[in-house]
């Protein structure tokens, strides 16, 4: 089982910001209910006090010699290229959770931007509730989120990107 979360307590009294956060177990006993958790660790690795936030999770189940248990994939809108963390991307992180790696330790994930566009909302309110993560037996993960680039047309526009990993 694959957990992913928003963390708003990553904060110093400088400078507070939220990360995601990932757990998982690999043996929960469905009869009494009862899992062993990994620690909680960041997934997001950019080292520094921006807000990382909405995340969503999917566990591909395309597997190969290399990665015999899939790739755990996350999305999440990703302040971490605007140094007034103001503006934000949609940004994908992820792990190959082949027989070695556990995703459990931030060294195994890998984080890439899917936006090439840092949306600033303009003072709107909404950032773009709508966001989403699927996949395929061909084509690893799809990421759907919206955002406001077009405003000044009175446009949310729906934007998208896949990975193959």
């Amino acid at each position: 089982m694959h957990v992913v979360y928003v963390d708003w307590n990553t904060t110093n009294a400088n400078n507070p910001h939220a990360d995601i956060k990932y757990v998982n177990s690999a043996n929960c006993n469905r009869l009494n209910t009862t899992c062993t958790w990994s620690t909680p660790i960041i997934i997001n690795r950019d080292n520094t006090n921006r807000d990382q936030w909405e995340s969503a999770i999917h566990v591909s189940n395309i597997t190969s010699s290399t990665n015999p248990r899939g790739t755990v994939h996350v999305t999440a809108l990703d302040k971490r290229d605007d140094s007034t963390n103001q503006k934000w991307k949609a940004y994908h992180y992820y792990c190959k959770s082949g027989a070695v790696l556990s995703c459990t330790t931030t060294a195994e994930w890998t984080n890439e931007a899917v936006s090439d566009v840092q949306i600033d909302n303009q003072g709107e309110a909404q950032i773009g509730d709508y966001h989403g993560l699927a996949n395929t037996k061909t084509k690893e993960a799809y990421t759907v989120w919206t955002d406001s680039r077009n405003l000044a047309s009175n446009k949310f526009d729906i934007y998208g990107d896949w990975e193959y990993r």
